[in-house]
């Protein structure tokens, strides 16, 4: 590994830091939006565990008929 002899110099930054951003207010659309997205996560849920007892539905009937 070599050694530097000298420090290397720090680039500059090119862009401006941005402003923050103001949060925004809950109000009814937002609530509504948010049930939404919970309703479709737990359906998308009961999904996968519908498909996971399906695989081992069809391994027992697959054994049962062997």
């Amino acid at each position: 590994m070599s050694e530097l002899t000298e420090p290397l110099d720090e680039p500059s930054p090119t862009d401006e830091v941005p402003e923050p951003v103001e949060p925004v207010e809950a109000d009814a659309a937002h609530a509504e939006l948010a049930r939404k997205n919970t309703l479709l996560g737990w359906m998308l849920f009961g999904l996968a565990l519908l498909l996971f007892a399906g695989t081992w539905l069809v391994a027992f009937i697959y054994l049962a008929l062997d």
